[in-house]
């Protein structure tokens, strides 16, 4: 019975459910980031933007028009949407990322308040391709993920994998119909 438990355990802190929150005492821009595993080898990582990241990235940046770069940086992820970076990892999968590199593999959903609505745009930000031990490749796809008015407070972004049709879901009918959930206080 222990072994059951432990390994329960073990299959919900693997899935994710300790990694939808910050650690106590974690940097600001921790507490803007949200990790789950989605399936084997699909780590999903995702970047809630606010006015705060905003104003860092522009302090951050080399630019020497930087009141011109907070200006496209609020346009593009604050100023009436509410705004993700979402980084899936893909491990060296057997078969490799059978499609799931591509943006249109994806549903990103955002539920607040016992409403939900999905992404108004999804915007391929980059595809980075290390190598792995077997000789393959992993792969870290981003993307840019709006919705559209400015949410705050609590809100949970869900992500899946979409089903295509007459097809199995890539990564099981679960992440296609529930997919991970990605929780904000």
């Amino acid at each position: 019975m222990r072994a059951i438990a432990a390994s329960l355990l073990a299959c919900a802190l693997v899935s994710g459910c300790g990694h939808t929150r910050p650690t106590a005492g974690a940097s600001p821009q921790h507490q803007r980031e949200r990790r789950v595993v989605l399936g084997e080898g699909v780590l999903v990582e995702a970047t809630r933007w606010d006015a705060t990241l905003v104003e860092s990235a522009a302090a951050e940046s080399e630019q020497t028009d930087r009141s011109g770069l907070r200006e496209r940086l609020r346009a593009r992820y604050v100023d009436g949407k509410t705004a993700f970076t979402v980084v899936l990892e893909l491990r060296d999968r057997p078969g490799g990322a059978q499609g799931l590199d591509a943006p249109q593999a994806w549903w990103f959903e955002l539920r607040q308040g016992g409403r939900s609505v999905r992404a108004a745009k999804v915007e391929l930000v980059a595809i980075d391709r290390f190598p792995a031990d077997s000789g393959r490749a992993h792969l870290r796809v981003a993307m840019d993920v709006a919705f559209d008015g400015r949410r705050e407070g609590e809100l949970d972004l869900h992500v899946g994998t979409v089903r295509t049709a007459g097809r199995r879901a890539e990564l099981g009918r679960w992440a296609a119909s529930r997919g991970a959930l990605l929780h904000w206080d």
